[in-house]
């Protein structure tokens, strides 16, 4: 493997206000039913699934808007198949803010061993003084994390790196 591949999208937003749900499900549901060939329904929540699709899994719930991308084109799909979303469900249940917003991507990445993929780091994304200054919160033999706060946007970066290997009989 000699780039990356993208391979999963998480998307969740947490909602404010977002009781109407237990009204409008069923709405959701009829919107998206023609998509999404696996529904269940009840009040835990709304879930609907299409295996052979990129938008996997879509979940509802009081609190919470959940998709799950699988191997999208690019981050442009996913920016475009999250808005579209979301937006048609917080139109249906009334929803005008959210509380938490968040986006986890899952890249796989061909690399020889740990030291490659963490000079790569290094030297690539972050330099020496960023990752002096900012230690993994996380760390294993096979993975470390990282949270970057980005504080003039109020936001927190997570990155987490894991070495897999590569299974020959499967395409990833």
């Amino acid at each position: 493997m000699s780039s990356d591949l993208l391979v999963d999208a998480y998307f969740q937003a947490d909602t404010i206000r977002g009781y109407r749900y237990l009204d409008d499900a069923g709405k959701i549901m009829n919107h998206w039913d023609s998509f999404f060939p696996e529904k269940s329904v009840g009040l835990e929540g709304l879930t609907m699934a299409n295996k052979d699709a990129v938008m996997r899994q879509l979940r509802v719930d009081t609190r919470t808007i959940w998709l799950n991308l699988h191997l999208p084109d690019s981050l442009q799909q996913i920016e475009n198949l999250v808005h579209e979303t979301v937006s048609g469900i917080s139109d249906i249940i009334g929803v005008e803010q959210f509380r938490r917003i968040g986006l986890r991507l899952q890249y796989v990445y061909g690399v020889q061993n740990a030291e490659h993929i963490t000079a790569l780091l290094v030297n690539n994304l972050f330099g020496e003084h960023w990752l002096r200054a900012n230690e993994p919160t996380f760390w294993t033999a096979k993975a470390f994390e990282f949270m970057i706060p980005l504080p003039a946007d109020g936001l927190n970066v997570n990155l987490r790196v894991s070495l897999v290997r590569r299974d020959p009989k499967t395409s990833v």
